[in-house]
């Protein structure tokens, strides 16, 4: 899990309903990819949007919530939020579904995960005609025994070629070693809640993924400012 970070800092926006507070966002956001490039930052969470009917524009039906950064392949890109009901619970005329928020945004705030998996028998493997070489993780599929002396080891590389090689080549895993690509330098976290309000904290989850998060990435969250009086 990554690490607290010191004297984090984040932006919360706070305004009455309907001020554009999501418009705001979304400029914020094209903004800092023109400026830093696509991948620059790692933008995910997720923003609220207005749900009106078709047939009526002028008239909402409810909202959706829409996940912000990447999607994996085939994973929807919205889920409903809330939709004019009676059930409960309600916010205003709104029926909130807070299982299907806890379902889709919450897991949206979650951080990437950095560790990259280690193969099945992972082993250290250098050709020893090639000192000078860095290491790659591979998986150890065949060791010889005491018995077979002369005899090779079998490994799988990554991208699933199969070798023979000498015994010698090869090296456990230390427990502190890590893959090259996590010791690159990481790409800077921005996390989107849009919004912190009502309907969200519904779900008692969610102000405890949110802390977590408030820890360990800069947050650019929006909120209902209360009515004065």
């Amino acid at each position: 899990a990554p690490e607290p970070r010191k004297d984090q800092k984040h932006i919360f926006i706070t305004s009455q309903p309907g001020t554009g507070k999501t418009t705001l966002i979304h400029k914020l956001l094209q903004k800092l990819t023109e400026e830093d490039g696509e991948g620059g930052v790692d933008i995910f969470g997720f923003y609220t949007e207005e749900v009106k009917d078709p047939e009526n524009p002028k008239q909402r039906l409810g909202f959706d919530v829409v996940r912000v950064g990447e999607v994996e392949e085939g994973a929807p890109k919205r889920a409903v939020l809330a939709r004019v009901g009676q059930a409960l619970p309600k916010v205003g005329k709104y029926t909130v579904d807070v299982a299907a928020f806890e379902a889709f945004a919450l897991p949206a705030l979650e951080p990437p995960k950095e560790e990259i998996p280690l193969p099945p028998q992972p082993r250290l493997y250098r050709p020893l005609e090639e000192a000078d070489v860095e290491e790659k993780v591979v998986s150890l599929l065949y060791e010889p025994g005491d018995d077979e002396e002369g005899a090779n080891s079998r490994i799988r590389l990554e991208f699933g070629e199969e070798l023979n090689v000498p015994p010698s080549s090869l090296r456990e895993v230390p427990s502190a070693w890590k893959h090259p690509d996590e010791e690159e330098e990481p790409v800077p976290r921005l996390c989107v809640v849009d919004e912190v309000g009502k309907m969200g904290l519904l779900s008692v989850q969610f102000p405890k993924t949110l802390s977590q998060v408030l820890n360990t990435d800069v947050v650019l969250a929006t909120g209902v400012q209360t009515a004065k009086g």
